[in-house]
């Protein structure tokens, strides 16, 4: 599986001077969310290897190595099946991604997120040592799709059963 990060010009042509002619290419993850930080850094989230994956790249589209390990930070939370849907950015720079477990370890269908510092550290005051898991709405399969950064609380919206969790940062 690979990621690809591609920027493109206002006629529509890819950006030669991002990446490598336009594109920047991670390999083993899933990328399925950007934001993009008060200086233009890229945040990309996604799934990889079971894990939450992000990694920064520059606003030139090289990895950013001041982050995390050579650019890239991962969360486990003991399953071999994990689907990052979107990321979202804190004002202090935090980054917070949401997705969901598709194992029965440690539950199956459950919400996780996972919150890093700005240097890509998972962040110990976050959930447990940065990540945090429970249960959606019942019912199959139930998958979050947005979040939502506020000054006092993150929300989240599933699919499937229309519900909205709340979690305080």
């Amino acid at each position: 599986m690979t990621g690809v990060v591609l920027r493109f010009t206002s006629t529509g042509a890819l950006d030669a001077s991002f990446g490598a002619a336009g594109k920047t290419v991670s390999s083993g993850v899933l990328v399925r969310s950007l934001a993009v930080d008060g200086t233009d850094r890229i945040v990309a989230a996604g799934s990889g290897g079971g894990q939450h994956v992000a990694f920064r790249l520059t606003s030139a589209g090289a990895l950013d190595t001041s982050f995390g390990t050579g650019g890239e930070s991962r969360a486990s939370f003991g399953a071999t099946s994990a689907e990052v849907y979107r990321v979202a950015l804190q004002d202090d720079g935090k980054i917070v991604t949401l997705g969901q477990n598709g194992d029965s370890v440690p539950a199956e269908n459950a919400m996780t997120m996972a919150r890093f510092t700005a240097n890509g550290a998972l962040d110990p005051t976050f959930g447990t040592s940065g990540r945090a898991l429970t249960s959606g709405p019942p019912g199959p399969s139930p998958s979050p799709v947005d979040a939502l950064v506020t000054r006092c609380h993150i929300l989240t919206v599933h699919i499937d059963r229309m519900a909205v969790s709340r979690h305080f940062r």
